[in-house]
């Protein structure tokens, strides 16, 4: 089920687990891409992070997403995985063949490698969420 889109952006739910899918738009300038992590952030933590949320985790998906992200989004990032791990929502990103992409995400996941996690691909990261003790303060 869709939940909410952005230009570069489209966030879903599919059994008990949010899908955030992200993908490149070469035609975005820096700051409308930062703009749109913002955007996409502000929905993650009002909606899937908040209190009594009925989600038990997140994919966060960039395999066709840019190979590389700068400061500010890297800091919009940051902030929704610490709020994630404050909920301990678990997140597992997938990242694409890009080794810049993975080396950034493992590094953001390297403040809760416990909640957080780096996947090649989906069905790995879905049995590592099924593994994962339901969110605090989670209706699940």
């Amino acid at each position: 089920m869709r939940l909410t889109e952005g230009e570069n952006h489209l966030i879903s739910e599919r059994d008990g687990l949010v899908v955030c899918q992200i993908w490149s738009r070469p035609d975005l300038t820096s700051e409308q891409g930062a703009n749109n992590a913002q955007q996409m952030v502000s929905f993650l933590l009002d909606v899937v992070l908040r209190a009594s949320s009925p989600y038990r985790g997140m994919i966060f998906d960039v395999r066709r997403g840019p190979p590389v992200f700068g400061p500010k989004t890297r800091d919009v990032l940051s902030g929704l995985l610490g709020r994630s791990v404050q909920r301990r929502t678990p997140v597992a990103i997938l990242t694409g063949e890009s080794a810049t992409q993975v080396l950034q995400f493992r590094s953001l996941c390297s403040i809760a490698p416990t909640l957080t996690r780096v996947f090649d691909d989906e069905p790995s990261a879905i049995q590592w969420l099924r593994t994962m003790p339901p969110p605090r303060g989670s209706r699940v």
